[in-house]
């Protein structure tokens, strides 16, 4: 904090850090470590699939080691060029994804998943990271999440994320999304959001 209660920002740490001789680390920094040293996630399978009727993607099961879970990436053509790819990061809500539940003015969620496997499908290269959380969850909570909840956002910000998409050698991304996004620390995995694209127009 600073002396008048406001929030520290990083400019005003590296001031304190100079002022007082301490060492300073940021998130990004923590993370190129943990990049350098930890690796959370491993594929475990590998398998070509038919979606939206007959296109074919690559379904590719991650599993983080550290909490047993499987994440999955879904993927459509050459992913290896240079060009941006195009990727949705989906937090996976069974029950919302499945029954295509509305949450107040949230698009339908099983429309967005379908919309943007199609919005991929029609770009004939990107990718659809659906990223599981297997903690217990009540059944209204998991029906009727709070629209400002930052859940969906937990597991990008610890990485699992964006170790999937180093995995998969990306190195700039189109964020697709009608929510601003930003996913911590995702530059120590010197991963490059460089742009965004919506998928309704709606929040999701």
């Amino acid at each position: 904090m600073n002396d008048d209660g406001s929030m520290a920002r990083l400019p005003d740490l590296v001031q304190f850090a100079q002022l007082h001789g301490l060492k300073l680390g940021t998130i990004s920094d923590l993370i190129a470590y943990r990049r350098r040293h930890d690796t959370l996630v491993e594929r475990i399978f590998e398998e070509d699939v038919k979606l939206l009727g007959d296109i074919d993607f690559q379904a590719v099961v991650f599993k983080n080691i550290i909490e047993n879970e499987e994440h999955i990436a879904l993927i459509k053509g050459d992913i290896s060029t240079d060009e941006p790819v195009l990727v949705r990061m989906h937090a996976e809500n069974i029950l919302l994804d499945l029954f295509g539940h509305k949450v107040g003015n949230a698009a339908n969620r099983g429309r967005i998943l379908q919309r943007s496997l199609e919005l991929i499908a029609e770009e004939e290269r990107g990718v659809v990271v659906l990223i599981r959380n297997t903690s217990p969850t009540p059944f209204s909570d998991a029906m009727h999440p709070p629209e400002n909840s930052k859940e969906p956002l937990r597991l990008r910000e610890y990485g699992i994320g964006a170790q999937i998409l180093l995995n998969l050698n990306l190195k700039e991304i189109e964020l697709l999304s009608d929510t601003p996004r930003m996913i911590v620390g995702l530059e120590g995995y010197d991963i490059e959001v460089v742009g965004q694209r919506a998928v309704f127009g709606e929040k999701d």
